[in-house]
C-alpha cells in the first residue's frame, strides 16, 4: 500500500477501478477512513480511475498532533493530486470531506472537473459543538462514546440488521487517534465556507441520506441556491454516510452524474 510523504506529514492512499478512465478522488467523514468506500469502489472499478486516501490524523496516515485547519486537509489532498499527476479530477467527499473537497475546488479550480458533495455543508455544526466534543474526546476518548457517535451516522434500524457491520465501523472509530480526531474537530470549528460556494463554477452534485440526523438534507439542499450549477438528489433510508448504508444507490448517483 502506497504512502507518500511532503510537506510535513505521511499519507496512506491507494488507487483502485481502471486506469485510463475518467478520475474520482474521494474524501472521507471524521473518525473514518478510506475503506468507507469500499462497496462503492468494487460497484464502479470498470468506469473510474479512483483515488481513496486516508486524511491525516486517522486510518494509517501520519497522526500529526496538532490542531488542523481546513486548509491543511484540503491542502493534502491537493498535494496528492499534484504527486500523482492528476489534472482533471472529479472529488467526491462525504461530511468533513465533502468541506476538504469544497476548499480543494475553490484553491485550484482548474483541477477538479466535477464535485461530489455528499451529507455536508460550507459550515457543519457551530464552534460550541466542536469545542464540546473535542473537551469529551480529550478526556474519555473515543471507545466511551463510540456508539453515540456510530448513532449519528447510520439510521435507527442499523445496528439492529446488521450488528456485524455495526460492530466493524464502530472499531475502525475506536482504532482512530484520539488525537487526530480532535485535530479534524478543531478544522470543523473553525471552518466556514458560506461567503465562498458562491464561486464553485462547475457541475455539483448534491446528494443527503434521508434519516442523517448530523447534516440533514434541507441543510445540504440549502447550497443549491449558492451554487448555480448544482443538482440535489436524496437517499432513502440512508444516514450520515449513505456510500455504507445505501451503495448501489451512492454508486448509481455517481455514475449518472459523471456519466450525463
Amino acid at each position: 500500500m502506497p504512502f507518500l510523504y511532503s510537506s510535513g506529514v505521511t499519507l496512506h492512499y491507494r488507487i483502485g477501478g481502471r486506469a485510463g478512465k475518467p478520475r474520482i478522488a474521494f474524501t472521507n467523514s471524521l473518525g473514518s477512513d478510506m475503506r468507507i468506500w469500499g462497496t462503492v469502489e468494487q460497484i464502479l472499478r470498470y468506469d473510474f480511475e479512483m483515488l481513496f486516501f486516508d486524511q491525516r490524523g486517522h486510518g494509517l496516515s501520519q497522526n500529526v498532533v496538532a490542531p488542523y485547519r481546513l486548509d491543511d486537509l484540503s491542502g493534502d489532498l491537493l498535494m496528492l493530486l499534484d504527486v500523482l499527476g492528476w489534472e482533471k479530477t472529479a472529488l467526491c467527499g462525504v461530511s468533513v470531506g465533502g468541506l476538504i473537497a469544497m476548499d480543494a475546488a475553490l484553491k485550484d479550480a482548474a483541477r477538479v472537473s466535477y464535485l461530489m458533495l455528499f451529507d455536508t455543508a460550507p459550515r457543519i455544526g457551530n464552534a460550541d459543538l466542536w469545542a464540546a466534543r473535542i473537551e469529551t474526546v480529550e478526556a474519555d476518548g473515543l471507545e466511551a462514546h463510540a456508539d453515540s457517535f456510530l448513532a449519528r451516522w447510520f439510521p435507527p434500524s442499523f445496528a439492529e440488521e446488521w450488528p456485524e457491520a455495526w460492530q466493524g465501523w464502530k472499531r475502525m472509530l475506536q482504532a482512530t487517534p484520539k488525537e487526530g480526531y480532535m485535530a479534524t474537530c478543531a478544522a470543523l470549528r473553525d471552518a466556514d465556507l458560506t461567503a465562498s460556494i458562491h464561486r464553485l463554477d462547475l457541475p455539483v452534485l448534491l446528494l443527503a441520506g434521508t434519516e442523517d440526523i448530523s447534516t440533514p438534507p434541507s441543510l445540504v439542499q440549502q447550497m443549491t441556491h449558492d451554487i448555480r450549477d448544482s443538482r440535489f438528489v436524496t437517499v432513502p433510508k440512508a444516514g450520515h454516510l449513505p456510500m455504507i448504508d445505501a451503495s448501489e444507490a451512492v454508486a448509481s448517483e455517481i455514475r449518472s452524474f459523471l456519466v450525463a
